[in-house]
């Protein structure tokens, strides 16, 4: 819940079988894509009509929840804290090597790498994480619950673990 406005679990796999397919390699895209694709199309089904499959379909019908604005972006570190602290937002990410990996705790590995390849959503952002004296990012990734935390991390905040502070997205006006 994001200041008392709620949660409303947008369908990835609608994004996965009716845009990312068609504007990258398959499979691939980057969050402000997805955000300008949801505003060109009315939106974004939610997740329980257009549920996760964990592979590529065909892109199908759904209803779909309005979108009407745009995005705002934001490159670098003081400009992606302030976005986080307005709504969740699409943030890339280096997503193969420690975050596959990744199980408990604070991610803060710096031979992450910094080239980004995945997107998450950064939830969020917390002071002395698990008592580790790191303030951290807090992530959702759409890898299931099997992942992380219940499909959640923690990834140190302030070091661009995994490239995680350069390139970050918000959708506006929904």
């Amino acid at each position: 819940m994001l200041a008392g406005k709620g949660y409303n679990s947008l369908s990835e796999q609608q994004l996965q079988d009716c845009m990312f397919s068609r504007v990258c390699s398959p499979g691939g895209g980057g969050p402000d894509q997805a955000i300008d694709w949801a505003h060109n199309h009315g939106g974004i089904a939610s997740s329980n009509a257009y549920p996760w499959v964990e592979n590529n379909g065909n892109c199908h019908n759904a209803d779909i929840g309005g979108t009407t604005g745009g995005r705002n972006s934001a490159f670098g570190y003081n400009d992606i804290v302030n976005l986080v602290a307005r709504a969740p937002a699409a943030i890339g990410i280096k997503g193969d090597t420690s975050l596959q990996g990744y199980r408990s705790g604070v991610l803060n590995d710096a031979n992450c790498g910094t080239g980004t390849n995945h997107a998450v959503l950064a939830v969020g952002y917390a002071t002395n994480c698990q008592g580790s004296g790191m303030d951290c990012w807090i992530i959702r990734n759409n890898w299931g619950s099997g992942w992380g935390t219940g499909g959640y991390a923690l990834i140190a905040k302030g070091r661009n673990i995994c490239g995680i502070e350069h390139d970050a997205h918000i959708a506006v006006n929904c």
